[in-house]
C-alpha cells in the first residue's frame, strides 16, 4: 500500500520546480511597489470524506487579469461570497494622529433595511461520462458531480446579504444534491437514534442541509476597522471555492473534496495595511455544525496581495475526533496551508495550494501531504483553458490490538494516495454565463482501490479500480 519511492520523488520534484518558478518571478517583481488595494474581510473550495463517496466563496478582492475566479476566493481567504472591508481611511491626518472611522450619516441610519440588501445566486448543471461505466452510476471521489450518464441539475444557490452601517449579514441557502452532500459529517445521526426523537445535543442532516452560509458580521471602530463574524462560514482552508463560477476547472480537486470546507464558530479580522490582514478564529471542528467532542478548534491567517501576487498562510489546530469513539483517541490535530497565485502575464495565471497535516494519537503518527498546482489561460475574451495536477498522500499510524491491526485514516479511508490530472476549456459567451467541457484523469492506491468500475464481484458488490477517467460537459449561470 505504499505508494513507490519513483512516483513520490517525481511529483516532489515537479512541485519544487514548480514552486521554484514562483519565486524566481517573486523575487523580480519585490522592486515594484504595491498598489493601494483595499483588504476584503477574511471571512469567505471539506473534513475527511467519507471513503466511498468522499466530498466539498468570497466576493473579489481585486478582479484579476484574467478574472481568475480562485484569486477571488483566495484573496478573500474564503470560500462562498463575502462583504469586502472598506478601504482604510485616507492618510492625510496630522502626523501621529489616528484617521477618524467613518461616521454613519443621518441619510444612512433613516435608510430602511431594504435598502442594504443585495440578491444573488447561481445554478449549476453537467451531464458526465465515466468511461468505465460503473453500474452503480456512481463516479467516486467526485462529491459535487459524481452522477454518470446523466443529465443532473447539482445545486441552485440563493444568496442574500445585507449591510447598513459597520453591521452585515448574510444567508447563502442551497436546494439539490449539493445540498445532501454538504454536511456529510459532525451534523448527522447516529445510528443508534435512528428512528427515535433527537435529544438536544444531535441534530439530522435535514436540520442543515439547505444553508450553506450564514453569520451577522460587525465592524468594530478599532485601529483600521476591526470585522467580528459569528455563525456558520466557508472554511479559509484552500485554493478553490463552492461555486464552480468562482474556479478554474469544473470538477473540485482532491484538496477542496477532503480538506475542511465550513466552520461554525467566531472569526476576526484586522487590515493591518493596504495589502496585508491578519485573521483568528475559533470553531466548533471540521465541517461540524454542532460540535461532537465539546473542544474547539482555533485558527490564524495572514493574506498578502502585492501586485501580480497574492499569498495565504494558514494554521489549524484542534481535537478534531469525536470523544471516546475511536481507537486514535481524542489527538489534537495540525494541519498547515499555503496558497500562492501570480498573474504571470495579463493571459496567463498560476496558482499553487500546499497543505500537509499530522496528529499523535493511540495508534502512532498520522499525517499527508496535499498539494495542487494550476495554470488557466484566457485565449480570447470569452474562451478560457485550465490545467490542474493534484494529489494527497496520507501516512496511516497502524497498532495491533488483541491480534488485530487496527487504523484509523483521516482522508483517504485507508488508501495512500489519490491523484488527479484536469484539462479544462471553458466558453463564456455572455457574462453570468460558462460552459465548461473538461477531461480527468484519477488514480489511487492499487491496494485499496477508491474507484467504482464496471461488473460486480462474487458477493454481488459493485468493482473497484484504482484508475477512472470521466468526460464532462457542464453549464453554470449566476445574477
Amino acid at each position: 500500500m505504499k505508494f513507490s519511492k519513483v512516483k513520490q520523488r517525481g511529483v516532489a520534484q515537479a512541485v519544487v520546480a514548480y514552486i521554484a518558478l514562483l519565486t524566481a518571478a517573486a523575487a523580480q517583481a519585490q522592486s515594484a511597489p504595491a498598489p493601494a488595494a483595499p483588504i476584503e474581510s477574511a471571512p469567505s473550495a471539506p473534513a475527511a470524506a467519507p471513503a466511498t463517496v468522499p466530498v466539498p466563496q468570497a466576493e473579489p478582492l481585486v478582479t484579476a487579469p484574467i478574472e481568475a475566479a480562485p484569486l477571488e476566493a483566495a484573496t478573500a481567504t474564503s470560500r462562498p461570497s463575502e462583504p469586502p472591508v472598506e478601504p482604510r481611511a485616507p492618510a492625510d491626518a496630522a502626523e501621529g494622529e489616528r484617521p477618524a472611522q467613518p461616521v454613519e450619516t443621518s441619510e444612512e441610519a433613516e435608510a430602511p433595511w431594504s435598502d442594504a440588501v443585495t440578491l444573488s445566486g447561481y445554478a449549476e448543471a453537467y451531464y458526465s461520462h465515466n468511461f468505465a461505466k460503473p453500474e452503480n452510476g456512481i463516479t467516486n471521489n467526485r462529491w459535487l458531480d459524481e452522477k454518470h450518464n446523466s443529465f443532473t441539475l447539482q445545486t441552485v444557490v440563493l444568496d442574500v446579504a445585507a449591510e447598513k452601517g459597520p453591521v452585515s449579514a448574510k444567508l447563502t441557502l442551497m436546494f439539490g444534491p449539493t445540498a445532501d452532500r454538504w454536511y456529510f459529517e459532525g451534523a448527522q445521526v447516529p445510528a443508534s437514534e435512528t428512528g427515535v426523537y433527537l435529544n438536544p445535543a444531535k441534530y439530522s442532516n435535514e436540520t442543515w442541509k439547505h444553508i450553506q452560509t450564514a453569520y451577522v458580521a460587525y465592524r468594530a471602530p478599532v485601529g483600521e476597522g476591526l470585522v467580528l463574524q459569528g455563525g456558520l462560514m466557508p472554511t479559509q482552508v484552500g485554493y478553490e471555492g463552492a461555486a464552480i463560477k468562482d474556479n478554474w476547472n469544473w470538477s473540485r480537486s482532491n484538496l477542496f473534496n477532503y480538506l475542511p470546507f465550513f466552520h461554525v464558530g467566531l472569526r476576526a479580522t484586522y487590515p493591518v495595511s493596504d495589502s496585508l490582514s491578519l485573521t483568528a478564529a475559533v470553531y466548533n471542528g471540521w465541517n461540524q455544525a454542532s460540535d461532537l467532542n465539546k473542544a474547539k478548534t482555533i485558527s490564524l491567517q495572514s493574506s498578502l496581495l502585492r501586485d501580480e501576487w497574492l499569498f495565504n498562510l494558514l494554521y489549524l489546530g484542534g481535537f478534531e475526533r469525536a470523544k471516546g469513539q475511536d481507537p486514535a483517541g481524542e489527538p489534537w490535530r495540525n494541519l498547515f496551508d499555503a496558497v500562492v497565485q501570480y498573474d504571470v502575464l495579463p493571459m496567463l495565471s498560476l496558482g499553487t495550494n500546499l497543505d500537509g497535516g499530522f496528529e499523535r494519537n493511540d495508534l502512532g503518527v498520522q499525517s499527508w501531504f496535499a498539494a495542487a498546482l494550476y495554470a488557466r489561460a484566457k485565449a480570447t475574451d470569452w474562451l478560457y483553458f485550465a490545467l490542474r495536477g493534484d494529489g494527497i498522500f496520507e501516512q496511516n499510524a497502524e497498532r495491533n490490538i488483541e491480534n488485530a491491526s487496527v487504523t484509523s485514516p483521516i482522508l483517504l479511508g485507508g488508501s495512500d494516495h489519490i491523484l488527479s490530472g484536469t484539462v479544462t476549456a471553458e466558453l463564456r459567451p455572455i457574462d453570468g454565463v460558462s460552459f465548461r467541457l473538461e477531461y480527468r484523469h484519477d488514480d489511487s492506491d492499487a491496494d485499496v482501490p477508491l474507484f467504482y468500475t464496471r461488473g460486480f464481484d462474487a458477493a454481488g458488490l459493485q468493482r473497484t479500480s484504482s484508475v477512472q477517467n470521466t468526460l464532462t460537459l457542464g453549464m453554470t449561470g449566476w445574477f
